[in-house]
């Protein structure tokens, strides 16, 4: 496994055991879901992420020509699938400085009165060099 996924793979990794923000990881506080209800707190994680070539294979490398695809799967600690009504509430922002690529979907995995689980996909993504933090928000 290269530096830079070993990098990447540390930044993610440091997000899920720590659930606080970690440089190159940011974190929107709270949301509100009308004028009526009251604000959620959020506390988003990192529980797995998946790099992908184009063509959907798994890889171990990434190198500043490679193109791939990242699927990231999130928990949020303190939000129940109940509180929100649907993947629309989810307002998914990269802020990758180092990374371009694109957000193709957002898609809620759990029921209920479960806590929140989502898988965001990113498609043609790419590193640019220098730093590789990896920042979004939610």
């Amino acid at each position: 496994m290269n530096k830079l996924l070993k990098k990447i793979c540390s930044v993610f990794l440091g997000a899920a055991l720590f659930t606080a923000a970690v440089p190159g990881i940011v974190f929107a506080d709270t949301v509100s879901t009308s004028e009526e209800e009251p604000e959620l707190t959020l506390n988003p994680v990192v529980v797995q992420y998946i790099a992908s070539n184009t063509k959907g294979k798994e890889i171990s490398a990434i190198g500043e020509s490679t193109v791939f695809n990242l699927k990231l799967t999130i928990k949020d600690i303190k939000v129940k699938t109940s509180q929100i009504s649907g993947a629309g509430d989810i307002d998914f922002i990269k802020t990758m400085d180092t990374f371009k690529g694109n957000v193709e979907s957002v898609n809620i995995t759990s029921t209920g009165d479960e806590l929140l689980r989502y898988d965001v996909v990113l498609t043609g993504c790419r590193w640019l060099g220098g730093s590789t933090s990896f920042g979004f928000m939610v």
